[in-house]
């Protein structure tokens, strides 16, 4: 098993003081890595998908640790698409040209009724899709244990 240390570092001088942070966290028992670069077009496709098994581009559920996905186009988005099609949930987040989107976990809730006060019942992702304004290369790392 190895330990993955995943840093986050922002540097910004805003009135010659610096505002900037770094936060590191590792994550260890890491027994699994998908690491792969995809060509996004202008036509959905399923970049990673969850199941009850690993396979070729796929994780066990409930076993994503870490998760990046980097637009290295300069220029063009990429907009993503994150489904439990089991309860009818799904969300979308767009990244632009060398922006990354990071998450911690493989699950995820919606709340359509404006209540944020609401509790939170996180559900399992099924897939995660990505559709580009043009054709552009997604860098996808997913980590699990």
């Amino acid at each position: 098993m190895a330990t993955l240390t995943v840093t986050i570092s922002e540097k910004l001088s805003i009135n010659n003081k610096d505002r900037g942070n770094s936060v590191t966290v590792d994550i260890s028992s890491v027994s699994n890595v998908i690491d792969r670069v995809v060509n996004v077009t202008t036509a959905e496709i399923p970049i990673l998908e969850f199941g009850t098994d690993n396979g070729a581009g796929k994780l066990t559920d409930a076993e994503m640790q870490y998760l990046r996905i980097t637009n290295t186009a300069s220029s063009g988005t990429c907009d993503l698409r994150f489904t439990d099609s089991a309860n009818s949930k799904e969300y979308l987040v767009r990244i632009g040209a060398g922006e990354s989107y990071l998450s911690f976990l493989d699950s995820l809730d919606v709340n359509t009724s404006g209540d944020v006060g609401g509790a939170i019942a996180l559900t399992q992702i099924d897939t995660i899709k990505a559709k580009a304004s043009t054709g552009l290369d997604l860098e996808i790392v997913a980590v699990a244990t």
